[in-house]
C-alpha cells in the first residue's frame, strides 16, 4: 500500500516536472517567436530600402550616360567648330597677302611710271594743252582726248567695279579683329627671328646646299622613273596604259616602287630643312592650338567623368541589389522559424537568418546611399 501511495507520488512529481518543462519551453518559444517577427520586420523594410537605393542608382546611371553623351557630342561641335575657325584664319590669312600683294603692286610701279612723265614735263614745251571742248581732239601724243561725257562714263563703270584697296583694307582690319591670328602671327615672326638670329651665315649656307642637292636627287630620281616608263614602251601612253603595263611586269614594279620611296624620302628631307629656313605657320604655335583646343579638351574630360559617374553609379546599385537578395534569403530563414515546434529549430533558424540579415545590412550600409 505504501509502495503504490509512493509510486503515485513520484508519477504526479514527473508530470509536475513535464509540464514545468514544456511551459518553460512554450514561453521561450513565444520569445523565440516575437523575436522572429521583429527580426523578420526590420529585414523586410531594410531589404525594401536596398532596392529604393538600387532604384535611386539606376536613375543615377542613366541621367550620367545620358549627360555624358550630351556633353562629348558637344565637344564634337566645338572640335568642328575649331576646324572651322582655323580654316577660316588661314582664309582671312591667305587673302589678306594677297591683298596687300595688290595693294603695293601700283606703288610699285609708280617710280617707274614717274620717269617718263618727267621726262615730259622737262620737255620745256610751251603748247597749252589741249582742251576737251571738241570730241575726237587729240594731244600732242596724237592721241584723242576723251570728252566729258566720256570720262563720266568711264568713272562710273569703275565705281561699280572691285575696289582691291578697299578689300585690302577691310581684310587688314578683319584680320585684326582675330585676336588668336594676331597673337599666333607675332609668335610666328618672334620665333622665326629667333631662329634666324640662332643660325650662323656658314649653317644657313649649310642648308642651302643641302636643298640644291636634294632638288637635284629628286630630279635624278625624276628621270629614272621616266626611263623606266620607257623601257615599258608606254611613255605616251595613258595613265590605265602604264598600271597594265607594270601589273605584268613585277621586277619594274619593285624598281618603281623603290624609286617612289627615294623620292619621298627626298622630299622629307627637304622639308626638314626648309622648316628650318622658313618661317612656321601661325597654327603652330602652342597658344592658338591650346585656344582652339581648349573647350574641346574640357568638354571631353568633362564627358569621360560623367560616364565614369554612371559606371560608379552601376557598381553600387548591382550592390545594393545583392545585399537585398541576400536579405531576401534571409528572410526564408527567419519565415520558418516561427513554423518550427521544437525549440532548437526554432533557435537554429532564427540564428541563421540573423546572421545573415546583419552581414547583409553591414555589406549595405558600407556603401554610400544615393
Amino acid at each position: 500500500m505504501a509502495e503504490t501511495i509512493v509510486t503515485e507520488q513520484t508519477e504526479q512529481t514527473g508530470q509536475g516536472e513535464r509540464r514545468d518543462s514544456s511551459e518553460q519551453e512554450e514561453k521561450r518559444s513565444a520569445i523565440l517567436d516575437v523575436l522572429a517577427a521583429v527580426i523578420l520586420g526590420v529585414t523586410t523594410g531594410l531589404a525594401a530600402f536596398g532596392a529604393y537605393q538600387s532604384s535611386l542608382y539606376g536613375g543615377n546611371q542613366a541621367t550620367s550616360y545620358t549627360e555624358a553623351t550630351n556633353t562629348l557630342g558637344e565637344a564634337n561641335r566645338e572640335l568642328l567648330r575649331g576646324v572651322q575657325e582655323r580654316s577660316f584664319d588661314t582664309t582671312v590669312w591667305v587673302e589678306n597677302i594677297k591683298a596687300q600683294a595688290v595693294e603695293a603692286a601700283p606703288v610699285a610701279a609708280a617710280p617707274a611710271a614717274a620717269a617718263p612723265a618727267a621726262a615730259a614735263g622737262d620737255s620745256g614745251s610751251d603748247a597749252e594743252p589741249a582742251t576737251t571742248d571738241a570730241p575726237g581732239a587729240t594731244d600732242d601724243t596724237d592721241e584723242p582726248v576723251q570728252t566729258k561725257e566720256q570720262l563720266a562714263a568711264a568713272l562710273a563703270a569703275e565705281l561699280t567695279a572691285v575696289d582691291n584697296d578697299s578689300i585690302a583694307k577691310k581684310l587688314s582690319k578683319l584680320q585684326a579683329t582675330r585676336r588668336d591670328l594676331t597673337s599666333a602671327l607675332k609668335w610666328a615672326d618672334e620665333e622665326h627671328d629667333k631662329r634666324m638670329k640662332a643660325l650662323k651665315p656658314a649653317d644657313r649656307l649649310q642648308l642651302a646646299t643641302q636643298l640644291v642637292e636634294l632638288a637635284a636627287q629628286q630630279e635624278t630620281v625624276a628621270d629614272q622613273q621616266h626611263a623606266l616608263v620607257e623601257k615599258l614602251g608606254v611613255a605616251e601612253g595613258t595613265d590605265e596604259e602604264i598600271e597594265a603595263a607594270f601589273a605584268k611586269d613585277t621586277t619594274a614594279q619593285a624598281q618603281r616602287k623603290k624609286l617612289e620611296a627615294d623620292y619621298a624620302s627626298f622630299d622629307a628631307k627637304a622639308e626638314k630643312v626648309l622648316d628650318r629656313l622658313s618661317k612656321p605657320m601661325f597654327f603652330d604655335s602652342p597658344a592658338y592650338t591650346a585656344q582652339q583646343e581648349q573647350a574641346y579638351a574640357s568638354l571631353v574630360a568633362k564627358g569621360k567623368k560623367q560616364f565614369a559617374d554612371g559606371q560608379t553609379a552601376n557598381e553600387i546599385g548591382d550592390k545594393f541589389t545583392l545585399a537585398t537578395v541576400f536579405m531576401t534569403v534571409s528572410l526564408f530563414f527567419l519565415g520558418l522559424s516561427p513554423i518550427m515546434r521544437r525549440y532548437p529549430m526554432k533557435a537554429t533558424f532564427l540564428a541563421m537568418g540573423t546572421v545573415v540579415a546583419t552581414g547583409s545590412a553591414i555589406f549595405m550600409f558600407m556603401h554610400p546611399l544615393a
